[in-house]
This record gives structure tokens, C-alpha cells and sequence, in this order.
């Protein structure tokens, strides 16, 4: 079945249809926090995500030298977590891999990794 058909069918209070977990979207406060960012030319720096603005913290601007974009804000998406310039310009999704840990491959190619920061 598929994902809008069965958002049709429980939004009509049609028992026994489920999401695969793979497919709820994770609530903003489950993605904010500390992340970890590496490219595969092995960049590696922190940064976090805030929830209440959903703005990215990067002081160090490492982040930016790893997308090659100033990252201002953040969404989640069913597919994983876009991080995207000023006014959501340049946005790039990392797919999400396994708990916490998601991928993304550059303009360039060069595949870039988010991870928790607890990970």
C-alpha cells in the first residue's frame, strides 16, 4: 500500500494500516542537537541543530567549508534532513542510513556524512 494511501485511510479512521518506521517523520526536537559532520576527503567538524528556529549553529564555519554553502536553517523531511542556505537557497538532503546517522553527496561527488554527536 502505499505511504499517501494509507495517510488517507487512517486520517478516515481505517484500523489495521501502519507506517513503516523508516517513513514517520521525526519530530524536530528528536533531529536538534549536536551533529558531526565528515566529507569523504576527511573534513570532520561539529555543529547543531536548534530546534526553536530550526537555524544551524556553526562557529567555526567547518560546516560551511564542507557543503560549500553558508547552512542557516534546517527541515525535516520523510526522506531524511535538508540543510539549506539563507532563505532555503542551495538545499541539500542527507538520506537518512541507520539511527542517526545520515549521507549526502556533494555537486562536487564527494559523498558528506551528518552523525549525532552522541555517536
Amino acid at each position: 500500500m502505499s505511504r499517501p494511501v494509507a495517510a488517507m485511510l487512517l486520517a478516515f479512521g481505517v484500523s489495521g494500516v501502519a507506517l513503516a518506521d523508516s517513513q514517520v517523520l521525526p519530530r524536530a526536537s528528536e533531529v536538534a542537537g549536536r551533529w558531526q559532520a565528515k566529507s569523504q576527503a576527511g573534513a570532520n567538524c561539529s555543529f547543531e541543530l536548534q530546534e526553536k528556529d530550526r537555524a544551524v549553529l556553526d562557529p567555526q564555519h567547518c560546516l560551511t567549508s564542507i557543503l560549500g554553502f553558508v547552512a542557516n536553517s534546517w527541515l525535516v523531511q520523510p526522506d531524511g534532513i535538508v540543510i539549506a542556505g539563507a532563505g532555503l537557497a542551495m538545499p541539500m538532503l542527507f538520506s537518512r542510513r541507520d539511527a542517526g546517522r545520515y549521507s549526502a553527496r556533494s555537486k562536487a561527488g564527494v559523498t558528506l556524512w551528518i552523525e549525532r554527536g552522541d555517536y
